[in-house]
């Protein structure tokens, strides 16, 4: 059981006014070089009293993505989680999704970039992706590359709430949150029931090469 005993107190916490952790500083992450697939990484990322990632436990992803996700989640840091204006400890889900340097992603990471649905743990878990896919990078659209990152409301239903844009890549990253609205979650469970929770989506952009 992933979490357990902590989610079942953060029910307690909420019920006297929790507060989930938010993101306020993000370093985004290295493109890894001479790679030519992508790959999607899925984390938890251990959040302490004074908004500093104290661990990130990797549930699914491939080298050498996941190493540079580590890196990058271990520099953020956040206003975190409080319960009648105490700080306390918890983990935030994170999603990162490396596009390739292509338009689309046939033959270099499918659909959803190497994301598979997790298996969902019996009893108590947090918030999991559930079905996610590459945005791609339309021909006909003006885009710029680099890394957006989101913070999403996800409700007890599993649905997108509401999206803040972390980090900005103009043009890009509304492009991005349009798709990323249509992902749907499996939502975090508590005491036996779904609840209302938060993660953090980044997403890489590179320019499309064109192979002859």
């Amino acid at each position: 059981m992933i979490l357990g005993s902590q989610l079942a107190k953060l029910f307690l916490l909420a019920v006297l006014g929790y507060q989930a952790p938010r993101v306020t500083t993000v370093i985004p992450p290295a493109v890894p070089l001479n790679v030519v697939f992508g790959n999607t990484v899925l984390a938890l990322a251990e959040v302490n009293e004074v908004g500093t990632v104290t661990h990130v436990r990797l549930l699914q992803g491939a080298a050498p993505f996941t190493e540079e996700a580590v890196k990058s989640i271990s520099q953020w840091h956040f206003d975190p989680a409080h319960l009648d204006s105490h700080a306390v400890a918890t983990e935030i889900s994170v999603v990162m999704m490396f596009r390739p340097a292509a338009f689309g992603n046939a033959f270099v990471g499918g659909p959803s970039l190497g994301f598979t649905p997790p298996e969902v743990p019996k009893g108590d878990h947090p918030l999991l992706p559930h079905f996610i896919f590459d945005p791609g990078w339309p021909i006909a659209r003006y885009m710029n590359p680099g890394v957006v990152v989101f913070e999403l409301d996800i409700t007890a239903s599993g649905r997108v709430d509401w999206i803040r844009i972390v980090r900005d890549v103009p043009a890009t990253a509304d492009f991005a949150k349009d798709v990323v609205m249509q992902w749907d979650f499996t939502p975090a469970v508590v005491n036996g029931s779904p609840v209302n929770s938060r993660m953090i989506v980044a997403i890489s952009f590179l320019f499309p090469v064109l192979h002859r």
